[in-house]
């Protein structure tokens, strides 16, 4: 008796009490015969804990009471381990095959939060995916969760829902439409390539800008699939440049970067429009545009520092030209440096240089190493120096 007595919780020792002399043990209330916790006492809660435990802590002496209070909470833990502890995969499966909704939720949140602890689910796939046509709006975003994570795993048994997930891009809402056209971008399958085409058309003419920036993320999964699409898609690329919202921007930008980056001709209509949204876009966003615009306007505008490289050039000729180098030079090089018109810079050029600039205090270390790239090529000796703080502040904080 004085075993069990020890095992049980503490404070709760009053509860089972010695039998007089000559009687039988009155059973305890809370271990069974082996000594183990009874079933119903892993249901209780904090509170009804407390006060099963509560009454002889106050009795029992200060370092006693320091000792009991230890194991008191070792057992609380002990408990909430037993409680909590994860579902095996069996009765996730079965839960996902069940008629009720709140039970499906349940099961997808388990399988989405091992998702997120790194643990392998990929076994549930034909549980999972029989649930795509589910109802429930907060089930199908979990299903779709779960698809794009594994569908590139399991292409086979995603191609028999191929249908379910067509019908996804027609439903009324935007995330179950994007979430659609993201498992469908996920399948590495050549056979679909034609209803991932469609589909991306139909997404780059979509209501919701969210659904018009998964269209731009599945441009290069396809094109990575079939390059033999690239004429379709620079066409969608085109149609999404000229796109005014921010949330779109920086995505199709990364899709004409790694379709067609030769196409600068795609951007000479655009880029007004980009360097006023430049401030507005995502901070990854920002850092893909700055870099195309860093490379577009290197190639389109005069370099303002021209005028400086000539006198400098001049500078370093020798006083005694040979006959017939001073043969070979034209009108245009002979003509003094004090003639020639000075340097104007372009109202385009300017219009960049002035709507980067406030992105020099971004917090995000790679959108101003960007700008300051950005303005070691393109912007005049005597404004290059702006950069300065922005970076001695990165040193500091890194």
């Amino acid at each position: 008796m004085q075993k069990l007595l020890q095992q049980l919780p503490v404070g709760a020792v009053h509860l089972v009490k010695a039998p007089p002399a000559g009687t039988k043990e009155a059973k305890s209330p809370v271990l069974v015969p082996d000594g183990a916790p009874q079933s119903w006492y892993h249901t209780l809660e904090g509170d009804e804990l407390r006060l099963l435990k509560g009454p002889d802590l106050e009795a029992a002496p200060a370092g006693q009471q320091q000792q009991q209070q230890q194991q008191q909470q070792q057992q609380e833990r002990s408990l909430e381990g037993s409680v909590a502890q994860p579902l095996r995969h069996d009765d996730l499966k079965e839960m996902l095959d069940s008629n009720k909704d709140s039970l499906k939720l349940e099961a997808m949140k388990r399988i989405v939060a091992m998702i997120a602890r790194g643990k392998n689910a990929s076994d549930l796939f034909p549980a999972v995916v029989k649930n795509v046509a589910c109802k429930n709006i907060e089930v199908k975003k979990l299903v779709y969760v779960y698809l794009v994570r594994y569908a590139e795993e399991q292409q086979d048994l995603a191609l028999l829902s191929i249908s379910t997930f067509q019908r996804g891009l027609k439903d009324p809402n935007q995330l179950i439409r994007a979430s659609a056209l993201r498992v469908l971008s996920s399948i590495r399958v050549p056979i679909i390539v034609p209803i991932m085409m469609l589909a991306i058309k139909e997404a780059a003419s979509d209501m919701s800008p969210y659904v018009r920036k998964t269209a731009a993320h599945a441009i290069p999964k396809l094109y990575s699939l079939d390059s033999d699409q690239k004429d379709q898609l620079i066409e969608v690329i085109e149609k999404l440049l000229a796109d005014k919202t921010t949330l779109v921007a920086g995505s199709v930008v990364m899709a004409f970067e790694e379709v067609c980056p030769e196409r600068i001709d795609l951007i000479h209509k655009n880029y007004r429009k980009l360097c006023n949204l430049l401030i507005d876009v995502e901070e990854w966003g920002q850092v893909v545009i700055i870099n195309m615009l860093t490379r577009y306007a290197r190639t389109q505008f005069l370099s303002p520092n021209l005028n400086e490289s000539l006198l400098e050039e001049n500078a370093e000729k020798t006083f005694y030209g040979s006959e017939e180098e001073d043969a070979k030079d034209d009108k245009a090089k002979s003509t003094p440096l004090a003639k020639r018109k000075p340097y104007v810079m372009d109202p385009d050029h300017r219009l960049l240089l002035r709507n980067t600039k406030p992105l020099l205090q971004s917090r995000n270390a790679a959108v101003v190493m960007s700008v300051a790239q950005l303005y070691f090529h393109l912007a005049p000796k005597a404004e290059v120096g702006v950069i300065a703080k922005a970076l001695v502040r990165l040193l500091r904080s890194h």
